[in-house]
C-alpha cells in the first residue's frame, strides 16, 4: 500500500511537464542565447508559413502596401540607427575590447530599446503589407520573448556596469516608447 502511494506521488500530474527544472532552465538559457533579431526572422518566417497553409496568397483582412512598406521602413531605420550608435561607441561587447561606453542619445533618448521596438514595428509593417494576420501575434510573441527573457538580462548587465547613471537613465526613459 505505501509502495503505491509513493509511486502515486512520484508520478507526474496530468498536464505537468515531465521535462525536469534543470533541464527546462537550460532549454530556456539556449532561446536566450539566441540573438532576438534571429527570434524576429523565424517568427516573421512562422507566421508567413502559417498564413500560406491557411489562406495561400489570399489577404483575407486586406493588404496596406503603403502603410506596411512606410512602417518596415521606419522600424528598420530605427533599429539600424540604435545597431550603428552602439557599434561607433564600441558599446557592444567584443566589438573593442575592454571599452564600453553607455549610449543615451539617439534613438536611445526616447526607448531603452530601440532595436526591439524597431524590429516589432518591421514585423508588424511586413503583416499590413501583404496582408498577413498572423504577423500581429508574431510580433506580441516577439515583444513577450525580449521583455521577459533578452532585456531583464541586459538591463542587470547595464545596471552592474554603469550603476546609478543607468538607474537615472531608466527612470527617465521608458522602456518601449
Amino acid at each position: 500500500m505505501a509502495e503505491a502511494v509513493t509511486a502515486a506521488a512520484a508520478a507526474p500530474a496530468r498536464g505537468v511537464s515531465r521535462i525536469p527544472r534543470r533541464l527546462s532552465g537550460e532549454v530556456l538559457h539556449r532561446a536566450v542565447a539566441v540573438p532576438a533579431p534571429a527570434w524576429a526572422v523565424l517568427l516573421t518566417a512562422v507566421a508567413l508559413g502559417a498564413h500560406a497553409a491557411l489562406w495561400g496568397a489570399q489577404a483575407p483582412w486586406g493588404q496596406a502596401p503603403e502603410a506596411g512598406a512606410l512602417a518596415i521602413a521606419a522600424g528598420l531605420a530605427w533599429a539600424g540607427w540604435a545597431g550603428r550608435l552602439l557599434q561607433r561607441a564600441a558599446a557592444v561587447p567584443g566589438l573593442a575590447a575592454g571599452r564600453r561606453v553607455f549610449v543615451d542619445h539617439g534613438p536611445y533618448a526616447w526607448s531603452r530599446h530601440p532595436m526591439y521596438l524597431g524590429l516589432a514595428v518591421a514585423m508588424l509593417g511586413t503583416g499590413l503589407a501583404a496582408g498577413v494576420p498572423l504577423m500581429a501575434p508574431a510580433a506580441a510573441a516577439f515583444v513577450a520573448m525580449v521583455q521577459t527573457q533578452h532585456i531583464p538580462r541586459e538591463e542587470a548587465a547595464l545596471r552592474r556596469a554603469h550603476g546609478a547613471w543607468y538607474s537615472d537613465y531608466a527612470g527617465d526613459v521608458p522602456r518601449w516608447f
